[in-house]
């Protein structure tokens, strides 16, 4: 038998599952957290600009769903409760494509296909650093202490061509090997 999620109203653009939870952000701009058996918790209103990607990261139990269009990060409970609003200044202002991945307990990268990769202090809301790259549609994800790897295709050269980048985690240099 299989289960669906019925009722979000938009077509899904974002989903994590994090502990007996799954979260779901939609085009409509709707946050969605349901049980794993499809049991609807809550939902919120989230954003003003429609974006694609993995917005939505988990570090140390608390859930942060990136907000480009206003240029911030907000962090919630697991239940969904409102933790608090985090102002990021180098957040493309932009509709696009956004991805996040944690970056140990304190930090998480952002990259966007609008030229961008950056790894902000989840408390603070201050870029650490920040590396340009010239993919779409991209993937990031830290792949171990040093290093993290940034995936797309090549905005430039018009090919289906899938693209990998592998960057310096303290610095966002890119590391290349012979």
């Amino acid at each position: 038998m299989e289960n669906f999620i019925q009722g979000l109203g938009g077509m899904v653009v974002s989903v994590r599952a994090h502990q007996d939870r799954l979260y779901i952000l939609t085009q409509n701009l709707k946050f969605f957290i349901y049980t794993l058996d499809g049991k609807l918790i809550r939902h919120l209103d989230h954003g003003t600009i429609n974006t694609w990607g993995n917005k939505i990261c988990v570090i140390n139990d608390q859930i942060i769903v990136v907000d480009p269009g206003r240029e911030r990060l907000h962090v919630y409970s697991p239940e969904g409760d409102f933790i608090q609003r985090i102002s990021v200044e180098s957040l493309p202002n932009a509709s696009g494509y956004f991805s996040t991945a944690p970056l140990g307990t304190n930090s998480l990268i952002v990259a966007s296909d609008l030229g961008t990769i950056f790894t902000v202090n989840r408390r603070t809301g201050k870029v650490i650093w920040t590396s340009r790259h010239k993919f779409t549609d991209t993937a990031v994800v830290a792949l171990d202490d040093d290093t993290v790897l940034l995936s797309g295709a090549n905005y430039y050269a018009n090919s289906s061509e899938i693209l990998i980048k592998v960057l310096n985690i303290k610095t966002g240099n890119e590391i290349h090997y012979a």
